[in-house]
This record gives C-alpha cells, sequence and structure tokens, in this order.
C-alpha cells in the first residue's frame, strides 16, 4: 500500500517544481508517476 507520508518531501519537491505553470494537474501527476512508477488511488483529487 502506498503511504504518502513516507513520500511527502519527494511529492512537496513535485508540487514545487509545478507551481509555476498554469493548469499544472496532468504534469504533476506524470512525475508523481516517474517518481513512484504509479499514481496510486489515494492522492487522486
Amino acid at each position: 500500500m502506498f503511504d504518502s507520508a513516507d513520500h511527502s518531501d519527494r511529492i512537496a519537491e513535485i508540487l514545487e517544481a509545478h507551481q509555476h505553470l498554469e493548469g499544472p494537474l496532468l504534469p504533476i501527476l506524470h512525475a508523481v508517476q516517474a517518481a513512484f512508477g504509479h499514481v496510486p488511488q489515494s492522492v487522486l483529487p
């Protein structure tokens, strides 16, 4: 099971790296998938 608390630092880095984009949801999801190998259901909006 994916525990987002265990990966919160990496997720925060991904969010910070994409904050300048307009409508950054898809690039953020792609970066999460690249970092963790999948996009867990628990982190979807």
